[in-house]
């Protein structure tokens, strides 16, 4: 969670799968983690944005707001995490939604010259997939352990940096399903009748 400038909370949400394989299982682990995710991403993202309104959006947004109940250090003040919960769950909080593939690969050892690679998920919006080696691996965790950064490690792999990108949208409108329901019973009330007495048949 993050405010813009104009003092107004926004939300980064991102969606990762992860597989921790060996060399030769490399390929198939890839393969399996962009289709998880691709499917996880669409899935999330038709329930917010799509249009017409879905009967699930509240049900999402609802959720991704509990998600935040943990990150209340993060914002410093309880009052402040709970009017931005409230907020994403009526939709106001605009939402950077993404998705991130990570490959870690166990070994066999390299020469340590490379930490990995990278490959854009165009199907994703900001999607991408980040292959690490055991070398990569290894200075992921110590970094990790020292808490520093691990942004400079990340951009090793590659020159697509969508970290530094945002693309943030408004969930869709609420969908009053009420009103809806209310609107077909009354168009089927006011449809005239077939009416025929049979009596008066031949």
């Amino acid at each position: 969670v993050s405010t813009g400038e104009d003092g107004l909370p926004k939300l980064r949400a991102i969606v990762t799968e992860a597989k921790y394989v060996d060399q030769s299982g490399l390929a198939e682990a890839s393969r399996k983690s962009r289709s998880q995710l691709r499917q996880t991403v669409a899935r999330i993202d038709d329930a917010l944005f799509g249009d017409p309104g879905r009967l699930d959006r509240d049900l999402w947004l609802s959720r991704i707001s509990d998600l935040l109940l943990d990150g209340t250090a993060a914002l410093g003040q309880a009052n402040i995490l709970e009017r931005v919960r409230d907020g994403i769950r009526r939709g106001a909080v605009p939402i950077d939604l993404r998705g991130y593939s990570h490959i870690f690969v166990s070994g066999p050892a390299t020469d340590g010259s490379s930490p990995g690679e990278q490959d854009e998920l165009p199907e994703i919006q900001m999607g991408l997939q980040e292959t690490f080696t055991r070398e990569g691996l290894r200075k992921l965790i110590k970094a990790y352990d020292a808490k520093q950064g691990l942004t400079e490690l990340r951009a090793r792999l590659g020159e697509k940096h969508t970290w530094n990108s945002v693309s943030y949208r408004h969930p869709a409108p609420r969908v009053d399903w009420t009103k809806a329901i209310t609107e077909e019973h009354l168009i089927a009330g006011s449809e005239k009748p077939i009416s025929h007495d049979y009596d008066q048949d031949d």
